[in-house]
């Protein structure tokens, strides 16, 4: 109680007073410290995503182009981000036996409905966007060897095989307010917190 006492006090007079306070001037210094480390965690983020070894103006400009085309250039159904950015880190690069017809594997693999009906515009932005990303996991030199192997591990670790879905929420509320704890144990057992997802 003897903590809250000062910190009330100084309320009260700053209330009774009546006065203006200008919060700018105290807020701005701890806003741009918040601005700069949610910048900085969310730029490690997509980098990692991306599995590029640094973020700098180049990969910046391939995460909003690649924005731009998940947002409005994927056919009519639109694009599971989740399964798009596990089978991006599960591809040969082009430049391999393997690789060589997987430029849009990973966009096939999540598009919703499949890519049959895509305009062939949103089809070609897709190429030359892999291409883009393709060539700038070469510069870096995690297209192949060591360099693809840290790059696939980094990938697999920040992006998940599995998410919990809405629909499969819904599904354990409405069993658990049943009663019925199995399909929560059922997604504890694909998404637990001690299970590797990779």
């Amino acid at each position: 109680m003897r903590n809250l006492r000062r910190p009330a006090l100084a309320t009260v007079v700053l209330l009774a007073s009546r006065r203006v306070w200008p919060l700018e001037p105290l807020n701005a210094p701890h806003t741009q410290v918040y601005v700069n480390t949610f910048h900085s965690i969310h730029d490690e983020d997509c980098r990692s995503k991306l599995g590029l070894a640094k973020w700098d103006d180049e990969a910046e400009e391939l995460w909003s182009q690649l924005f731009g085309l998940m947002s409005g250039r994927c056919g009519g159904d639109g694009i599971d981000f989740t399964i798009f950015f596990r089978s991006l880190g599960d591809l040969e690069p082009p430049g391999t036996e393997d690789g060589a017809a997987n430029s849009l594997a990973a966009v096939r693999a999540a598009a919703i409905g499949g890519m049959d009906g895509w305009p062939s515009e949103h089809v070609t932005a897709w190429k030359e966007w892999t291409g883009r990303y393709w060539a700038r996991v070469a510069k870096e030199e995690r297209a192949s060897g060591a360099g693809l192997e840290a790059r696939r591990r980094e990938m697999a670790r920040v992006n998940p095989k599995y998410i919990l879905r809405n629909w499969m929420a819904v599904e354990a509320y409405e069993a658990a307010a049943r009663g019925d704890s199995s399909v929560i144990d059922d997604i504890m057992r694909v998404r637990g917190p001690t299970r590797r997802r990779t």
